[in-house]
């Protein structure tokens, strides 16, 4: 079953098994999921690259929020074929290079895998399965040729709106600069079926 099915399915429960997480795209949002996620027992990689990538390598993900610091060793690489199949891939690219980067997505995608897109703006799978007049209309304009919905597919898609402001001010390095609501000591996250 899907996890968008499941998570929708009346009298869930949820597993406190780790989850396997890949977080595409580790700057200020994916950066701070990441720990966040890591911190609160997941299994947690992230795609990154140039000196974030070393410097994450080097020192873990150093997580700065409201004078406190958080701190995560995870297994980063710019190869996604090292990590394998997840069983949630959150997206935390621009939509430019979300488009770009579709394809190399294929070797952290199981039959199972979820995709959560931690994006600005409207998703590139935004009207599938919607039920309105424009079900299944795909977006040009977010999707350029349609690679995410060819190499990624409609079907894994969660949503997600991001809320904190974040920054990087060196590599491996995220502040939470603003947040609108409190922040939570234990994130709740997206827990597939075991």
């Amino acid at each position: 079953m899907a996890l968008r099915e499941n998570l929708t399915r009346p009298g869930r429960v949820l597993s406190s098994k780790p989850v396997r997480f890949c977080i595409y795209g580790a700057g200020a949002i994916g950066g701070y999921l990441a720990v966040e996620l890591a911190t609160a027992g997941h299994d947690v990689c992230v795609i990154a690259r140039g000196n974030h990538l070393k410097a994450i390598q080097k020192r873990g993900l150093i997580l700065r929020i409201a004078g406190r610091e958080k701190i995560a060793q995870v297994a980063a690489d710019e190869n996604p074929q090292r990590f394998g199949f997840q069983d949630v891939v959150i997206c935390a690219l621009k939509a430019h290079q979300a488009n770009t980067s579709a394809p190399d997505f294929a070797p952290l995608l199981g039959p199972s895998t979820s995709v959560l897109t931690a994006m600005n703006g409207i998703p590139w799978w935004y009207f599938y399965k919607n039920g309105g007049r424009f079900v299944g209309r795909h977006l040009q304009s977010v999707d350029p040729a349609g690679r995410q919905w060819q190499y990624i597919g409609p079907q894994r898609a969660i949503g997600c709106v991001v809320e904190p402001a974040c920054e990087v001010p060196e590599p491996a390095l995220f502040c939470i600069i603003s947040s609108i609501g409190s922040l939570s000591e234990n994130p709740m996250a997206v827990i597939p079926p075991e």
